[in-house]
């Protein structure tokens, strides 16, 4: 089920079997983060396009910010000039949230402020 941006998580999970780095339990709010929100991110790993992270609140979602296609942008120009370490914490803004028929079912595309 599509859920709209700032949905709930129940919304977005319907269907899902919580496993791994992405299960932890729901926000007792149950709400996705919408677009402009600064959220605290931990690095999880570094890619070739960029970074993916784990989102302090929000565990149960998937995170990344993509530095080839959101490079234009001039935070994103600056952190990619020296990514963070993996483990390192950072605040970073929902640039769009996408609804995916796949586990997590939702995924936050992040860009620096």
């Amino acid at each position: 089920m599509r859920g709209p941006v700032g949905g709930t998580i129940a919304e977005a999970t319907e269907g899902t079997e919580a496993t791994g780095a992405t299960g932890a339990e729901p926000r007792p709010d149950g709400t996705v983060p919408g677009v402009g929100e600064v959220l605290l991110v931990t690095v999880t790993s570094h890619q070739p396009w960029g970074i993916t992270a784990r989102v302090r609140g929000y565990e149960h979602l998937g995170a990344s910010l993509d530095v080839i296609r959101r490079g234009h942008e001039p935070g994103v120009r600056r952190l990619a000039r020296a990514l963070p370490a993996v483990g390192s914490t950072l605040e970073l803004t929902v640039g769009r949230v996408h609804h995916r028929d796949r586990a997590p079912r939702v995924w936050l595309d992040l860009t620096a402020p």
